[in-house]
């Protein structure tokens, strides 16, 4: 396959193969050399050595629409889907030169979600912030190492840790609240 399209790189990490490439639009659709033929090629030789193609783990993402339902037309009978974006290894991944944050979202809306739980713990004496240093924040950060994370978002995170480690605390400064959740100079609850 590598020797077959020279100009698109196989990436493989642990379980996941990637195939990629950036050329003029009637190199990506070309029938023997484009994406359709890389795509077949490289499942065709993963079925040789009897692994299986996931149908529904399949995806590809292109820059535009019309790129999408024309590479869809050509892998139509793989299964393989195709988008604008998706999520690989955990964090959103796109085609094109904007950033998507879906993924982002929902895992703070996941974090909202806890919000009356945490604030009972809260009620009943249980130092939450301990939580939110520990596996809370963690699960929200995956992937902003890759991403970034924008202004409004890292409010929004800060303001629920706040809401978290004081519940009633509607009003209160979030830099004072997550000031004081930190018992020593070592913990850091702030995200």
């Amino acid at each position: 396959i590598v020797r077959r399209f020279p100009y698109a790189p196989l990436q493989t990490y642990v379980d996941d193969l990637f195939q990629f490439l950036a050329a003029p639009l009637p190199v990506i659709l070309h029938p023997q050399r484009g994406f359709a033929a890389m795509v077949r090629a490289l499942m065709n030789g993963l079925r040789e050595l009897d692994m299986v193609v996931s149908k529904e783990k399949s995806v590809g993402i292109a820059s535009s629409p019309g790129l999408c339902r024309d590479l869809a037309l050509q892998l139509e009978d793989t299964g393989m889907q195709f988008s604008h974006s998706t999520k690989s290894l955990g964090v959103d991944l796109v085609a094109g030169n904007r950033r998507c944050t879906r993924t982002q979202k929902k895992r703070l809306l996941a974090l909202k979600a806890r919000r009356s739980r945490i604030a009972r713990l809260k009620r009943g004496g249980v130092r939450t912030a301990r939580f939110f240093r520990t596996g809370f924040s963690a699960a929200v950060s995956w992937g902003t190492h890759v991403i970034g994370i924008s202004e409004t978002s890292l409010q929004r995170w800060r303001s629920e840790v706040a809401r978290g480690c004081a519940p009633g605390s509607a009003g209160q400064s979030v830099d004072l609240v997550l000031l004081f959740a930190d018992e020593s100079n070592a913990q850091h609850t702030d995200p």
